[in-house]
């Protein structure tokens, strides 16, 4: 059996949720797929599945997590699994811990490949893995709403900025665009981040998309956004 704590808990199709989590060190990052052998219609969890097992960032997940057969780069955290539980519900400690031993300080770095503003183009070298801990420069993270969608800019250690990143971090992003007015929300937390003493962003790459006008490549977005001293627990309890 093996131990993650959770780092990403991200909007998948229909009510499935996509979840993602560190080894306690935080040396490898592990996306638990349910197995074959479960007969479960879906690999990923349902939004009531994380619930019950009280899985959402910070909490502690124990499963026996072996590799998927089909993982390769960049999606090399695929971990299938036949039993699941969360240990402990919530471990800030261990979560700012493994976030600060797998962070990177460049997007291009951490996924050793050339970033096309918003994406990895497909024609360019493959991308080593698919999620990234990303520390940002200090009072450069900055959350806005377009066009009814939560988004986030920001500025890596490298000196690249990043414009109108999509925010797919469940508990924030639905916290978020519920309010009366999710502008001023985001404006508000932009200056909650202001003050925190680390910011770390998981940012991450789906599967190759092509868009209309021909763009064809990884596309980013940032899965979750974690703060410290002040974690804004009351945002992900699902």
């Amino acid at each position: 059996m093996g131990q993650i704590i959770v780092t990403d808990v991200t909007h998948f199709k229909d009510d499935h949720l996509c979840v993602a989590g560190l080894t306690m060190s935080g040396k490898r990052c592990v996306r638990p797929l349910k197995s074959r052998s479960l007969n479960a219609n879906h690999p990923y969890l349902t939004h009531a599945e994380c619930r019950a097992l009280g899985i959402r960032p910070g909490a502690v997940v124990e499963g026996d997590f072996v590799a998927a057969p089909d993982a390769h780069p960049p999606h090399i955290e695929d971990c299938v699994y036949q039993s699941i539980r969360c240990l402990a519900p919530f471990d800030q400690a261990s979560l700012s811990a493994a976030l600060a031993a797998s962070s990177v300080d460049s997007v291009s770095g951490g996924f050793q490949a050339t970033i096309n503003e918003k994406y990895i183009p497909i024609s360019s070298a493959t991308p080593v893995r698919s999620i990234i801990t990303l520390r940002p420069q200090p009072n450069t993270v900055e959350l806005t709403v377009g066009y009814g969608k939560l988004k986030v800019h920001f500025v890596d250690f490298g000196g690249t900025r990043y414009n109108w990143i999509p925010v797919t971090d469940v508990g924030l992003s639905d916290y978020i665009l519920s309010a009366p007015q999710p502008s001023v929300v985001a404006r508000q937390f932009t200056n909650l981040l202001a003050k925190q003493v680390d910011i770390f962003l998981r940012v991450g790459i789906g599967r190759p998309y092509a868009t209309p006008d021909g763009r064809h490549g990884y596309w980013l977005q940032v899965n979750s956004i974690l703060t410290f001293p002040h974690v804004l627990d009351e945002f992900r309890r699902y």
